[in-house]
């Protein structure tokens, strides 16, 4: 299993309880999202290249691409404390299935904002009514 979240510690349990069943990635909207308050949005295709990476010299070779454009950039994502292997995919030890964000979590949130307080049979049938009514449109 994989769990992608916007670096919540409270996920930090899953290893504890699920050990080597759960790979834990970050949610490279979020990691973009600071990355662009940092540094200039131009620089962002190089984020998403980094990230998307599918070997160790794919991903090399997009940092010094990166890196030619800003030192300071390139060292954001190489020296900080974000752990390359929760974010890059030639890095990452587990599957992502091409999931890089938390998106379809964040957007089950806003659709089922009161939904949550339902039981689960009736949480499950405005997941179906929404699932429908998209589908129609």
């Amino acid at each position: 299993m994989t769990l992608i979240s916007d670096r919540d510690k409270g996920l930090l349990a899953a290893d504890a309880v699920m050990g080597n069943r759960v790979a834990r990635a970050f949610c490279c909207f979020h990691l973009r999202e600071n990355f662009c308050k940092r540094f200039t949005p131009g620089l962002e295709p190089y984020f998403w290249q980094i990230a998307h990476a599918k070997t160790s010299d794919s991903y090399q070779e997009a940092v010094s691409q990166l890196q030619e454009l800003s030192v300071a950039a390139a060292n954001y994502l190489q020296v900080t404390n974000i752990d390359k292997a929760l974010w890059v995919t030639a890095l990452f030890p587990g599957q992502s299935y091409g999931h890089k964000t938390s998106n379809i979590v964040e957007l089950m949130n806003k659709v089922l904002k009161q939904g949550w307080e339902l039981p689960i049979l009736d949480v499950l049938n405005e997941i179906w009514l929404y699932t429908m009514n998209q589908r129609d449109q």
